[in-house]
């Protein structure tokens, strides 16, 4: 007696799994910053920070919109940085869960949410109203 179709294995290749994603949390002390970046409570810090580090960053593409997440301390210091998303022309698409994975990790203090607007001729924009 032959098996009904309900009950038949698909024969071909069976699906991978996608491998674990790695991660490694730098301490800032094995790459050292300049003493005046280490501090980050204006936004003036956090817009020099991205002025001098995160657009000399290799995976940064300038004429994309991207998405940082500066981890800091609990006396403000710079912990370290993500960079969470790279988007398009005028837009980049992020989540929680992507924008506080790397906090959690590092177990920082306070998070700075910045990205960089492309179509504003690639200033940085600041919100008014201060979380912190």
């Amino acid at each position: 007696m032959e098996e009904p179709e309900l009950f038949k294995v698909p024969e071909g290749p069976a699906k991978r799994k996608k491998p674990p994603k790695e991660y490694k949390v730098v301490a800032l002390r094995d790459c050292p910053l300049p003493e005046h970046l280490l501090k980050c409570d204006t936004p003036e810090h956090a817009a020099d920070y991205w002025r001098r580090i995160i657009s000399t960053l290799p995976s940064y593409d300038p004429d994309k919109e991207s998405f940082v997440v500066l981890l800091l301390t609990t006396r403000r210091h710079v912990k370290g940085h993500h960079l969470v998303a790279t988007g398009t022309l005028n837009q980049v698409t992020v989540h929680a869960r992507e924008v506080f994975r790397a906090a959690i990790v590092a177990a920082a203090h306070a998070v700075v949410l910045m990205h960089n607007l492309c179509a504003a001729a690639h200033k940085l924009c600041y919100v008014k109203r201060r979380i912190m």
